[in-house]
């Protein structure tokens, strides 16, 4: 119980992620934007029922709500989201418009399912653990209120969650992943290669070389499978976090899948210290005084 309780009055001290959770609250509303700019010109095929597929059941209907009411205002909907995302990296309305914007994007995700991918998937939950976290210490219009040891509490729980789930996707991945033969030889990234929708101009360089192909699909069966284990340690956190930004980089560029690979990068800031950030601020503001020092003194 002494651990325990030792263990919580840490997690209660400080907001252990309070800088890169202003950044990535910021860099998640300019990417949900995004997202719907994107999906803009599609609305009239992607949300209209029976055009190109058949809307399943929305948590909504388990309310009361007529999901053909919602397609039909459709640009109201995807207006909404975006409002509330620039609400969300302004700061206004805080943890509340956090919640607001993950109800109304779960309702997006549920009427546009064929074409979510593993980072829309793991969005909706990072989206939830932010409904908890403490994100508005930085980077908003005004400065937030003192936050409690509970709100301290339950904001680094959130972001452990977000870590925790990071690792949980990458693991569950490479299971599943151990079962495939193609996997298992060594000859998936061959074949994944070597198919039309992941081939870019830059892939027949490697997609061919048995060599590279063999150790860029047992690489990333053990990257997935150790991750979660592996990058809390600080001997290993700095090799597992460039193993993976490296790891996506090459799915980035050889196979032209772009969304997924950014979001899933980008979580990888909540596994480095705040102290870091917080010196990174302190160099960009003392850059910038000494520029606006600077064009002062050439102006007078």
């Amino acid at each position: 119980m002494g651990k325990l309780k030792q263990f919580i009055d840490n997690l209660s001290s400080t907001n252990r992620f309070s800088w890169y959770l202003s950044i990535f609250r910021v860099f998640l509303g300019f990417h949900i934007i995004k997202k719907i700019y994107l999906l803009w010109g599609s609305q009239s095929i992607l949300l209209s029922n029976g055009v190109l597929f058949e809307h399943k059941e929305m948590f909504l209907d388990y309310f009361g709500f007529n999901s053909e009411v919602v397609l039909a205002n459709s640009s109201i909907l995807l207006l909404s989201i975006v409002a509330l995302s620039i609400f969300m990296i302004l700061g206004i309305g805080r943890n509340i418009t956090v919640f607001i914007l993950y109800f109304f994007i779960k309702i997006l995700q549920d009427l546009t399912y064929p074409i979510l991918n593993g980072g829309d998937n793991l969005m909706i939950f990072v989206l939830l653990y932010f409904c908890f976290a403490s994100s508005f210490e930085h980077l908003t219009l005004y400065k937030q209120k003192v936050k409690t040891n509970k709100s301290y509490l339950i904001s680094n729980l959130a972001v452990y969650s977000i870590c925790f789930h990071l690792g949980y996707v990458y693991f569950i991945s490479a299971i599943h992943k151990i079962h495939a033969d193609v996997w298992f030889n060594g000859t998936a990234l061959y074949y994944v290669m070597n198919l039309e929708r992941f081939s870019s101009p830059i892939s027949s360089l490697f997609s061919d070389n048995g060599v590279i192909t063999t150790l860029g699909t047992y690489f990333t069966l053990l990257f997935e499978l150790l991750f979660i284990f592996l990058v809390w340690d600080k001997k290993y956190k700095v090799i597992f976090l460039i193993s993976g930004i490296m790891l996506h980089a090459g799915i980035y560029f050889f196979m032209m899948i772009y969304d997924f690979e950014i979001f899933f990068v980008s979580l990888y800031g909540f596994f480095l210290s705040n102290q870091l950030y917080e010196r990174l601020a302190y160099k960009a503001n003392t850059f910038l005084l000494n520029f606006k020092t600077q064009r002062h003194a050439q102006q007078a």
